[in-house]
Order: C-alpha cells, then structure tokens, then sequence
C-alpha cells in the first residue's frame, strides 16, 4: 500500500516533470514565434485560410476534413490518459483505508 510520505514525493515527482514540460513548451513557442515572424504571417491567418473551402478543390478539403477528424480524436484519447495527481491523492483519502488495513483492489 502507498503511505501518504509516498504519495507526496510521487506528486513532488510529478510537479517536478511539469515544470520540466513547461519549460521545453515555453522554448517551443518562442522557436514558433520566430518562424512565424520569418515568414510574415500568424496562426490565425493560416487558420482562417484552412477553415475556407474555396481555398482548396473537392479532393483537398475532404482529405482535410478527413485528418482534422482524425487529429482531433487522436487529441482527445491521449488527454484522456493524462493522470491528474491531486484528484488521485484525493481518491486515495476518500478509500479511508486504515494503516493497518490490507487493502485489495
């Protein structure tokens, strides 16, 4: 069984590659942010631009569509994994297991 001393440097460990993965984010968006400016455009234009059907033939748009849908449903199964650590030290109180309790899922 997890004593609580385990979960808390579990969640110290957690925080810990978080503020990794905010970091290397941080550095991704200002590398973006140069390669926008350098070629003279946005985000937002080049969204607008995709989200026009007469900017593309018949074919183009459906195989647009096609790896829209399947982008977004890839999106959405990988946040579905992400494990949120306060709600499971949450859980983990709720179960009110005694210590000296054998606890079997």
């Amino acid at each position: 069984m997890i004593s609580e001393k385990a979960l808390e440097n579990l969640l110290q460990q957690q925080k810990i590659k978080i503020d990794a993965l905010l970091i290397s984010l941080e550095a991704e968006e200002r590398a973006l942010k140069r390669l926008w400016d350098e070629v003279g455009s946005s985000p937002e234009t080049l969204s607008n631009y995709l989200d026009e059907k007469e900017n593309f033939s018949e074919e183009q748009w459906e195989e647009l569509q096609k790896q829209k849908t399947a982008l977004l449903t890839k999106l959405e199964k990988n946040l579905s994994f992400i494990r949120n650590p306060v709600q499971a030290k949450k859980s983990f109180e709720d179960l009110n297991v005694k210590a000296h309790w054998l606890f079997v899922r």
